[in-house]
């Protein structure tokens, strides 16, 4: 079987895939960004174990 006979998912899915995928994960980053608890109360969480040596 040579390479060029098996082509699998294909040039066009391949390249969707490529072009779609951080896209739509930019996108679910902005759209979280406003919820409560996405990217303010992480970083405080984070500064308080690191920092505080906080646990739980």
């Amino acid at each position: 079987m040579s390479t060029t006979s098996f082509i699998f998912p294909g040039r066009w899915a391949e390249a969707a895939g490529l072009l779609l995928g951080p896209v739509l994960m930019l996108a679910r980053v902005l759209l979280r960004a406003d919820v409560g608890g996405f990217f303010p109360a992480q970083l405080a969480a984070v500064a308080a174990v690191v920092l505080l040596g906080l646990d739980g």
